[in-house]
């Protein structure tokens, strides 16, 4: 981004195999993810992911509507959409945080 050869960077906790995801997490993410990669027309390993950085051009086109957790699929969707450079980079992360997320992860998905 830095350099001018991206407008959103998303940090992909699926560029690594060691990424820390547990196996159940996994599987309702790549779940979520089938479904923005259809609706984006766009490849990504980690639609979901939160970790993100916006160019001044992608934050002066912040200009769609989301709500709950879709904003992370609806984002890509709206830049992928416009032609906005999509760049992916490898992060890890840690689950067992205190006062994590305390939803159960079936009902939060289905959600």
């Amino acid at each position: 981004m830095l350099e001018g050869k991206a407008d959103l960077v998303i940090g992909s906790r699926f560029l690594t195999k060691s990424n820390g995801v547990p196996s159940h997490r996994r599987v309702g993410q790549k779940t979520l993810d089938i479904f923005t990669e259809i609706g984006s027309q766009h490849p990504c390993t980690d639609y979901q992911s939160g970790f993100r950085a916006l160019s001044p051009k992608a934050l002066e086109n912040l200009d769609f509507t989301s709500y709950g957790y879709g904003i992370e699929s609806d984002m890509f969707s709206h830049f992928a959409e416009r032609g906005f450079i999509l760049v992916e980079v490898p992060i890890t992360v840690r689950y067992e945080v205190p006062d994590g997320n305390n939803k159960n992860f079936l009902a939060h998905g289905l959600g």
